[in-house]
């Protein structure tokens, strides 16, 4: 029977992470946005409180987080933490939407999931400047 450095234990543990990454942006591109009526009326829901509608709505733009972050982070090394954020910025979008004013879902929470990521590759940029502080 082979033994088994914590190195090896390691690498298995961050190939199953990768994994586990690559599966769920499958799943997650695989998603149909919802038809834009029926979205407009589930957007109207959320706003009023209904959590289950909001999630609904969330589920079916995750591809679009996805597709997101895949363009800044295609190699997966850091993209749980880019899923994380953009995943938090479609969350707050849904729930912003109704009273922001705008007419398409689709265009907001990209602008607001833009936003996030630019901001957390802005923060990535000044710590590789500034290491240590």
């Amino acid at each position: 029977m082979a033994e088994f450095s914590e190195y090896d234990g390691a690498a298995v543990a961050e190939a199953a992470e990768a994994a586990g990454l690559r599966l769920y942006l499958e799943e997650a591109m695989r998603l149909e946005p919802l038809p834009p009526d029926e979205e407009r009326a589930l957007l109207s829901r959320a706003a009023r409180g209904d959590t289950a509608v909001a999630d609904e709505v969330v589920r079916s733009r995750l591809g679009l987080v996805a597709v997101m972050v895949l363009a800044r982070e295609p190699d997966l090394g850091d993209a749980l933490e880019w899923l994380e954020a953009g995943n938090l910025a479609l969350v707050r979008a849904v729930a912003a939407f109704a009273a922001s004013g705008e007419a398409d879902f689709e265009s907001y929470a990209a602008s607001r999931i833009a936003g996030t990521l630019d901001a957390m590759a802005a923060t990535r940029r000044a710590e590789a400047a500034w290491p240590g502080c």
